[in-house]
């Protein structure tokens, strides 16, 4: 749009964070922080790694600003220094110095992470960020998607194995729709041919498993065997269909 409000707003977001969300002495982010910038949470947390890198991209690549380029590429590096686990994935959140792990695995930090990636290429150009981009959807795509069936599950023990479908722990319908969204991004940076192939699989699995035929739209949440589960329809699946 070239509206200056918008830009003076992504520049004053991305100082606050640099600012106030920034750990001087272990590196990364703080979780939380109040509106004056006192820390309220000191942990790491890769959800929010994933997206400081994101914005981060983001910001230099509308401002061109070498100081959210340098920003971002640290995020990454301290990901893959601090957070990467030894499995190859990344762990969901740790304390203030890393030592820790904490929380349950889940596919939706490793897809913001991917997403994350792809808008640090754009900001840098970097071959070895797409590189490790590809790497990063690979490993995700050859542990976790189910190719007998087509779908990605959403959580996962500590071994990084799909838990069952109980309670809690479904498939997220829309995260299906948002990989097909971000793969067909990436195939259009120059990822293989299969990787269209699986966003359509992905498509097909959510439109089988969440699709409302009566009323439209899809509902949240699945199983693994293909079957509907009748659950209120948020907004966010919506905005990814």
């Amino acid at each position: 749009t070239r509206n200056r409000a918008y830009f003076d707003a992504l520049r004053r977001g991305a100082d606050f964070l640099i600012t106030h969300f920034r750990d001087p002495e272990h590196g990364g982010w703080f979780y939380s922080v109040d509106p004056a910038g006192k820390v309220l949470r000191d942990a790491k947390d890769c959800y929010g790694h994933a997206f400081a890198l994101f914005g981060l991209s983001h910001a230099a690549r509308i401002t061109k600003e070498e100081r959210y380029r340098k920003a971002a590429l640290e995020t990454w590096a301290v990901m893959k220094k601090h957070l990467r686990d030894g499995a190859g994935f990344y762990r969901p959140q740790t304390d203030r110095s890393f030592a820790k792990t904490m929380g349950a695995n889940s596919q939706n930090p490793m897809m913001h992470l991917f997403e994350a990636l792809l808008a640090l290429h754009d900001a840098t150009g970097l071959r070895e960020v797409l590189d490790e981009a590809q790497a990063h959807a690979d490993h995700i795509f050859t542990r976790l998607f189910q190719e007998d069936s087509g779908y990605l599950p959403e959580q996962y023990d500590a071994d990084w194995k799909p838990l069952p479908v109980a309670g809690r722990v479904y498939l997220e319908i829309g995260h299906q729709f948002e990989w097909a969204f971000l793969l067909s991004q990436a195939a259009a940076k120059g990822f293989p041919g299969k990787y269209l192939a699986v966003g359509w699989r992905l498509i097909d699995y959510g439109l089988k498993t969440g699709y409302d035929p009566e009323e439209g739209g899809i509902f949240s949440r699945g199983d693994y065997r293909g079957n509907v589960i009748k659950t209120p329809k948020g907004w966010w699946e919506q905005c990814e269909f």
